[in-house]
C-alpha cells in the first residue's frame, strides 16, 4: 500500500498476469496495478499480455494507473519495455545495483525500499521518487513476497515521506 498523509490510502496490487485478474482489480477499485518484469519471479507477466491488459484499461474510464516493475533488469530491458507498453509508473528497488536511477528521472517512479534494519529519516531523504514503499529484506528478491518486517525497524522515521 502505498500512504500519503494528505491523501486516502492507495491501494496498489502487484503480479497480474492476466486480463480476467485485471477486469476484477479494475472493478474492486484497485489504485494501481503492477506488472512484474523482473525474470526471476514465478508473477513475471509476459509482454504480450501486459499490452492485452494495457489496452483494456485504455478503453476503460477509472482504470488503476499502470505499474511497471523491475529489478535486476538491464536499462536496454527497462528501456525495451517502456517504450513500447504505455505505463504511468515504474517500480524499482533502491539497493538494486543495475538501476540507473539517473536515467529514469524522466518517468514517474515508486521506489521500494528493502528494510532490514533500523532506518531513519536520513537514510530515505535522497531517494526521488513520487512514491516510497517499504518492503521487507529478502535476499535475491527485490521484495513482493509478502512477508512482513519488524515495524520498530522504521520508528524513527518521523518525517512524512509517503
Amino acid at each position: 500500500m502505498i500512504t500519503n498523509s494528505l491523501q486516502k490510502t492507495k491501494v496498489k496490487i502487484c503480479g497480474i498476469k492476466d486480463l480476467e485478474i485485471a477486469k476484477i482489480c479494475k472493478e474492486e477499485g484497485a489504485d494501481y496495478i503492477g506488472f512484474n518484469f523482473v525474470s526471476s519471479s514465478p508473477r513475471k507477466i509476459e509482454l504480450s499480455n501486459a499490452q492485452k491488459i494495457v489496452e483494456y484499461y485504455k478503453s476503460e474510464k477509472n482504470s488503476p494507473e499502470i505499474v511497471l516493475l523491475f529489478y535486476q533488469n538491464s536499462f536496454e530491458e527497462i528501456e525495451s519495455i517502456t517504450s513500447v507498453l504505455d505505463h504511468d509508473l515504474v517500480q524499482w528497488v533502491w539497493d538494486d545495483p543495475l538501476i540507473n536511477r539517473k536515467k529514469l528521472l524522466y518517468k514517474r517512479q515508486i521506489c521500494s525500499y528493502r528494510v532490514q534494519t533500523q532506518i531513519h529519516d536520513q537514510d530515505l531523504k535522497d531517494i526521488e521518487a513520487e512514491f516510497l514503499i517499504l518492503d521487507s529484506y529478502s535476499k535475491g528478491v527485490g521484495g513482493g513476497t509478502g512477508e512482513t518486517f519488524n515495524w520498530e525497524l522504521i520508528s524513527k522515521v518521523k518525517e512524512s515521506f509517503f
